[in-house]
């Protein structure tokens, strides 16, 4: 729950930040450009921490549902040390190996 509010407040201030103004009126350019890639770069993170935070939220579910630390794939329990290191993973090792690389268009075999 705590990772669930730190990723809640940095949605926040990128929400925030993503208003950003020229502060001096017109931009040249080059400003207009940093301007924009920063942005892009704060809308990025505020995706990854969007996706982050529905992972948590659904690891909270599991627990009050009581299907936490099983794996996706198999229903097969997660190592607890994998859990410790990342509480909201939904794959146990081996399952998270072939999703990586099915995403890489790889294939990969157990």
């Amino acid at each position: 729950m705590a990772k669930q509010q730190e990723v809640l407040a940095d949605l926040n201030r990128a929400a925030l930040g993503g208003h950003e103004k020229s502060e001096a009126g017109e931009l040249d350019l080059a400003d207009e450009s940093v301007l924009s890639e920063r942005k892009e770069s704060r809308f990025a993170q505020a995706d990854r921490d969007s996706n982050l935070l529905n992972e948590i939220q659904d690891a909270l579910r599991r627990i009050a549902e009581g299907t936490y630390g099983q794996c996706f794939e198999d229903g097969e329990r997660i190592d607890a040390a994998r859990l410790q290191a990342v509480p909201w993973v939904r794959y146990c090792v081996e399952h998270q190996k072939l999703h990586d690389a099915a995403a890489e268009g790889k294939q990969v075999t157990l």
